[in-house]
């Protein structure tokens, strides 16, 4: 058994809502000053990155063989 969706009227209802939405976060960011699509420069933080440390594990000194058979 189908179930026939109307894809219409599910379009249209979805784009109202999502325009609503977006009209509102701008509505309410242009009283108070801000620039809506712009990162706030409070909030970016700089990274220090401290450089790598080289292995302390030893490396072996002869390479891993696999095991010969003695015929």
């Amino acid at each position: 058994m189908r179930i026939i969706v109307p894809w219409k009227p599910v379009v249209i209802v979805w784009g109202l809502l999502s325009g609503l939405v977006l009209f509102g976060f701008l509505g309410s960011s242009v009283p108070k000053g801000k620039t809506p699509f712009v990162p706030s420069v409070t909030k970016v933080q700089t990274v220090v990155v401290k450089p790598a440390v080289a292995s302390t594990v030893p490396k072996a000194k002869h390479p891993h063989k696999a095991p010969t058979s003695g015929r």
